[in-house]
Parts: structure tokens; C-alpha cells; sequence
């Protein structure tokens, strides 16, 4: 399925004042088509040289483009922890922190009954081998 996405990165960053952090956060966001078509945009967040805090991800997928609303779409939200040598994503709260006008947010519990969870988990494996920024601190802890 991910064979035939197309990532656009929409921009990395390191910010001083990330809603909801005490420290600087280090984030990268991008969209996600199929077939040319908008299937989801993303935020990952992570702390600059922290690997063993790991990364949060914030998925939102559905209906995009004129005539569609905040309604028309899911927030999913991921934290990927790199104890292992294979990343493991454990649903959480998508506390929407960034965006949060552009979907409905779910808690971890309500999103594991939705078929867009799966969908979203295969997103989140896809982000962390195409995403410059999030490629480079998953192998290595560094970034930006």
C-alpha cells in the first residue's frame, strides 16, 4: 500500500516554544497522496538528541479538498519508541496539539475501533523511512 504514496515535506524545524513543552522541540510536517489525491497530512515532534524519549505522531486522514470540513477527517496519534530494533507505535491520546481544527481526535481506546487506525499505523511506518528529518533521528537520535 505505502508503494504507491507520495510524501511532500511541508517543512522541519526546531521550535523554543512548542504548545504543551518545556523545552525545545524539534518537528517535521508533510503531506501524504495517493494517486495524486490528499489521503493525510503529519506532524512528528521529538526532543533534539533524545532517541530514548522517542517520537510523537500526529496523523490526520480522511476527506480533503473543497467542500470538505475539520468533520471529514481523523486524528490519529502515535508515540514510537525505539527500545527495540524495529520501531514500536503505540496508539495515545491525540491531543491535537498542532492542528487541531483539521479533524475529529480520538483517544487511544476509541481509535483502536476504527479501520483508520490501521491505515494510520501503516502511515506512521511509512513516515519514519521518508521523512528526511524523522529518518535521521530515528537511525541516529540526531536531527534537523
Amino acid at each position: 500500500m505505502t508503494e504507491d504514496l507520495t510524501f511532500t515535506e511541508l517543512g522541519s524545524d526546531i521550535i523554543d516554544d512548542f504548545e504543551g513543552c518545556t523545552e525545545p522541540v524539534c518537528v517535521s510536517h508533510g503531506d501524504i497522496y495517493k494517486a495524486g489525491t490528499p489521503l493525510a497530512t503529519y506532524l512528528a515532534r521529538w526532543f533534539e538528541g533524545d532517541r530514548q524519549r522517542g517520537l510523537d505522531l500526529q496523523i490526520t486522514l480522511g476527506e480533503w479538498g473543497t467542500g470538505t470540513t475539520w468533520q471529514n477527517r481523523h486524528i490519529i496519534a502515535f508515540h514510537a519508541s525505539f527500545s527495540q530494533p524495529v520501531p514500536e507505535f503505540v496508539l495515545v491520546d491525540s491531543d491535537a496539539v498542532w492542528g487541531a481544527e483539521l479533524g475529529n481526535k480520538y483517544s487511544a481506546a476509541e481509535a483502536q475501533h476504527y479501520a483508520v487506525s490501521t491505515l494510520a499505523r501503516e502511515l506512521a511506518q511509512a513516515i519514519l523511512l521518508r521523512d528526511p528529518a524523522v529518518v535521521e533521528f530515528a537511525s541516529r537520535g540526531v536531527g534537523l
